[in-house]
């Protein structure tokens, strides 16, 4: 008999209770506790891979984390059962520190919205240790999943869509240089555009008597940050919406997601250990001939620019690779290792809080970070360089 693939998952979360019953996520450190929701969008002009569609419909999972007041509504698990796969079905039993829809919490200034995106083929839930820290410091956090790169997306009627989006696009391990940044930009275009679509959502509950966020949000000093491709989604952001103010790029590539910004538009770019050493590299080398050398030298260079022009902060994290800036290295999963480097996983999540929460509270509340003056000494792994803009230099 062939088990259904609701069973086979459910088999495979059982096999695997006694590891989640042991494993918590590390808990946030604010003042407040944690209520999560989602939120289902239907885009209208757009077709399901987000390109223009008079008579399509873009399908968006959106799942926020908000400030909230104690509660015993029921704790939200890692994710969704449906939205696993048999490699980390267990998540669908591991509690986070979130419940679910629980009463917004009072606060005495309108919230701060934050827009998130994932990794290529990543899940809006990736980075929920960082969601639940900003919620619990008084944040509405809006994580975003895009359609047909999502390993799995459950919309609202039961239906999974299933990713299927491939990094290099049309042109496979053939492609030059120029092709594959021209279609990552196409899709940073998308990305950014199901962002927008997120923050207009946001902005009718806002209006909306009967939400529970009817009146509490700030959605005009928005914040945007991402993950890898993600992060390079929440700059591309920055050109298309002049709500968002400030954004963080996760070691992710930048390309077309600089182009468009300006020196009101605060930003922080944080890479894994090894990159400052690598640009170095490239910049040493007359001729590359590898497609991968190409684009790392061009972003390496279109990053100077931009923060030579428009100012910002570029962070190095000691002993990180490409991974730690999500929850991966944390999770008790088959490819825990994978892109993770030596740091202890604990720390890289303190570390990487930390920076979070100081750029959005110096971008959006006008509180300085200690954190990132160049030389502080909270954590000595963490090299800062802070790019003042020429009319802030003169």
């Amino acid at each position: 008999m062939i088990l259904p693939l609701a069973a086979i998952l459910l088999l495979a979360a059982a096999s695997l209770a006694y590891a989640s019953r042991r494993f918590s996520l590390p808990e946030p450190t604010g003042p407040y506790p944690v209520g999560t929701r989602i939120l289902y969008l239907n885009e209208p002009g757009r077709a399901l891979d987000g390109t223009p569609d008079p008579q399509g419909t873009r399908p968006l999972v959106v799942q926020i984390w908000y400030p909230a007041v104690p509660s015993a509504a029921p704790i939200a698990n890692a994710r969704r059962l449906k939205e696993t796969t048999w490699r980390d079905a267990y998540l669908a039993a591991v509690p986070t520190h979130s419940r679910w829809n629980a009463p917004v919490a009072v606060t005495h200034e309108p919230l701060r919205v934050l827009l998130f995106s994932p990794r290529w083929r990543g899940e809006r839930t990736q980075n929920t240790i960082a969601f639940e820290e900003l919620a619990s410091h008084g944040y509405v956090v809006a994580a975003v999943d895009h359609p047909l790169n999502a390993e799995r997306m459950e919309l609202a009627d039961g239906t999974v869509v299933y990713g299927s989006q491939q990094l290099q696009g049309p042109y496979g391990n053939q492609a030059t240089a120029q092709q594959q940044i021209s279609y990552w930009n196409e899709q940073l275009y998308i990305w950014a555009a199901d962002m927008r679509a997120t923050l207009d959502k946001l902005s009718a509950l806002n209006d909306d008597p009967r939400d529970p966020l009817h009146a509490r949000l700030d959605t005009q000093h928005v914040g945007a940050w991402g993950h890898s491709f993600g992060g390079a989604a929440a700059l591309q952001l920055c050109g298309l919406d002049p709500r968002v103010v400030a954004a963080v790029n996760l070691d992710g590539w930048s390309f077309a997601g600089l182009d468009q910004r300006n020196a009101d538009q605060r930003i922080m770019l944080v890479y894994e250990d090894v990159s400052r050493q690598r640009e170095l590299d490239l910049s040493a080398q007359p001729a590359l001939r590898g497609t991968e050398d190409r684009m790392d030298r061009l972003d390496f260079q279109l990053t100077r620019d931009s923060l030579e022009h428009y100012g910002g902060l570029r962070v190095f994290v000691e002993g990180t690779q490409h991974a730690d800036f999500s929850d991966q290295p944390i999770l008790p999963q088959i490819e825990n290792g994978k892109m993770t480097g030596p740091i202890d996983p604990q720390r890289s999540q303190q570390v990487l809080r930390a920076l979070l929460l100081g750029f959005f509270d110096e971008s959006l509340r006008g509180k300085p970070s200690p954190l990132l003056s160049p030389g502080q000494g909270q954590f000595p792994e963490v090299r800062v360089e802070r790019w003042a803009t020429p009319a802030a230099s003169r």
